[in-house]
């Protein structure tokens, strides 16, 4: 939940936001089809592994995909594809146990003013409340990173203001105390290339704003 390489990217935000305020972990996919090598772990977090399944393109996608791709661009797509899938899988435990950890919480009032403002509705109920809830939680999470680690923002959609710099810090650090390991070589550099490689829509320093929430801020005209 970035750059946008691929539609998968869109979706990374509400995976990780709805990771921080679950409970669902990693292994719990279902590996009841497949090859030996769809089940077989590719990745480590917390003690849970990643399937090669759960990393897994769909039918849809794929022919998609090769309509689009050709040859060596095919190729590159599906390991840029598995890497992002592969991100959201290991990131969004970490950044739950990292909300939980650092007491990171929304208040009522901090959920009904992302209500008001995104969804118009001045108290937040049902889907919205959840949405609502993890936008804050996402919010306060980046901004405690960015403070922690500092590093290249970037912009999106559905976060202005995403700390992919500090992203990275914080994950070199998980990695060194094995909270998590990727065992494929390939899928462990692409899945670092998610932070590394070169950057489009980067904040310039000077209006990377955490003192107010995203939500409140005014657009530039």
């Amino acid at each position: 939940m970035i750059i946008m390489r691929y539609s998968y990217r869109l979706a990374l935000f509400v995976l990780v936001v709805t990771a921080i305020l679950t409970s669902v972990s990693p292994g719990a996919a279902a590996q009841t089809k497949g090859t030996r090598t769809l089940n077989q772990p590719v990745a480590r977090v917390l003690n849970e592994n990643i399937s090669g399944r759960q990393i897994e393109i769909g039918n849809q996608e794929r022919n998609d995909a090769k309509r689009q791709y050709k040859g060596a661009e095919y190729e590159k797509w599906v390991r840029e594809y598995e890497a992002d899938k592969l991100v959201s899988l290991i990131l969004n435990p970490l950044l739950r146990e990292y909300a939980k950890t650092h007491g990171i919480t929304a208040s009522v009032d901090e959920i009904n003013s992302v209500s008001r403002t995104i969804f118009g509705k001045r108290v937040a109920r049902g889907a919205i409340r959840t949405i609502a809830e993890a936008t804050v939680i996402q919010w306060k999470v980046s901004k405690s990173l960015y403070q922690q680690y500092g590093g290249t923002v970037i912009f999106q959609q559905s976060n202005p203001f995403e700390p992919i710099g500090a992203y990275q810090k914080f994950l070199e650090e998980q990695q060194q105390k094995k909270a998590f390991e990727i065992y494929n070589p390939q899928l462990r550099a692409a899945f670092w290339c998610y932070f590394t490689c070169e950057q489009s829509m980067i904040v310039p320093p000077e209006e990377v704003n955490y003192d107010v929430p995203w939500w409140l801020q005014k657009a530039k005209p």
